[in-house]
């Protein structure tokens, strides 16, 4: 009587399992075809309504040659199992492929016109460098001309320091006259340096910003190349 028993629930846990691998399952309506949803897994039981091929249904249970279904629209009803896959057709396969291709083209198109965007920028950017990189090399020259004026001027003054020293009457006179060409000396000299520093400092940056430019262009350049050719492909 046990065993009995033991089988009655090996066989009930049996069926209780493939009624759950069944209702796991989403079939659809092979081949073109227009089939019945009917209320009972019967032949003769009333209509519910017609579906068509790649209609998809959630399998709620197996009866026979009858399955039990769930429509997308919530009805319920029995249709004939020889007229159900569980492979997905080729339209609905097409279908999808087809919003895939759409989203990915969209993508595409984005991410293009955002390169586009990107690299005008970037020319522009590039421009006013070398703009930049032009006027400081000019202001560059005028600097090293007035460099040469004021030691131009200051060789003056030392050769006017020589005469006044070498003609001077007046010693005090000559010593004044002598400590205020030094100082001009010093000031000058702190000026050139100043303006040396200054002129190193605007050239090294002008030319960070012409390299950082540069390797940006070309990364774009390449990030473009690279979607040409998946696009190619």
């Amino acid at each position: 009587m046990k065993k009995f028993n033991f089988r009655i629930i090996l066989g009930f846990l049996f069926v209780l399992t493939i009624i759950t691998v069944a209702s796991a399952q989403t079939r659809y309506v092979s081949d073109s075809l227009i089939i019945t949803v009917r209320e009972r897994p019967d032949n003769s039981s009333t209509h519910i309504k017609n579906i068509t091929t790649d209609t998809a249904m959630e399998t709620l249970e197996e009866s026979g040659d009858y399955l039990k279904v769930q429509l997308g629209d919530g009805t319920e009803g029995y249709v004939k199992t020889r007229y159900t896959t569980t492979d997905t057709p080729k339209p609905t396969i097409i279908s999808n492929l087809k919003r895939a291709n759409s989203r990915l083209q969209k993508q595409y198109e984005e991410l293009t016109s955002s390169l586009n965007e990107q690299e005008s920028d970037s020319v522009a950017r590039l421009k006013q460098l070398q703009t930049d990189l032009q006027k400081l090399q000019k202001e560059r020259s005028e600097q090293s001309a007035t460099i040469s004026r004021l030691n131009s001027e200051l060789d003056t003054l030392n050769k006017e320091y020589t005469s006044l020293k070498e003609s001077a009457d007046n010693v005090v006179q000559i010593i004044s006259q002598s400590d205020t060409l030094r100082a001009d000396n010093e000031r000058l000299q702190i000026e050139f340096e100043a303006m040396q520093n200054e002129n190193a400092m605007l050239l090294r940056t002008a030319v960070i910003k012409w390299v950082l430019t540069g390797a940006g262009i070309l990364f774009i350049g390449w990030i473009m190349g690279k979607v040409s050719r998946k696009k190619r492909r």
